[in-house]
């Protein structure tokens, strides 16, 4: 199972929680064998009992940082889709200059999302325009794990 299905199972399982609600069985199944072999010491991590236990050396393959991964990819994929360009290089390029401001779309959604991922992944954006490629085409990171 991929690290954003177990992601989603917590997430399911979390959810559910939150209202009260039984967690759905999968889920359950699950995260219930995880916890088990956690408490158990069959495992002495629970990010390794839970299978999110990063490689070494995967910085970037934590859940945490693969749901922010995902979530600044949404709206680069976003701002890509309200992109005229025809091609992945024009589309990866238009985006490039609206993302670092030296371009503008007269679309006030796709600047509050321009905006949206300016604040929240100051930090994180992408460099350049075959990055930003990349992320379009769906072949980031979080893709491969």
């Amino acid at each position: 199972m991929r690290p954003e299905q177990k992601l989603a199972l917590i997430n399911r399982a979390v959810t559910a929680m939150e209202s009260g609600n039984a967690v759905p069985g999968d889920a359950a199944k699950w995260l219930g064998d995880a916890l088990r072999a956690y408490l158990t010491s069959e495992c002495l991590d629970i990010t390794a009992s839970l299978g999110l236990r990063p490689r070494r050396g995967g910085r970037f393959e934590t859940p945490a940082a693969l749901f922010r991964m995902r979530e600044r990819d949404s709206l680069i994929c976003t701002i890509a889709d309200a992109v005229p360009a025809t091609t992945a290089k024009g589309k990866s390029e238009a985006c490039q200059k609206l993302i670092t401001g030296t371009a503008q779309l007269q679309d006030t959604k796709i600047a509050l999302v321009i905006d949206k991922l300016r604040r929240e992944f100051a930090g994180d954006l992408p460099a350049s325009a075959r990055q930003l490629g990349r992320i379009i085409k769906k072949e980031g990171v979080h893709h491969r794990r």
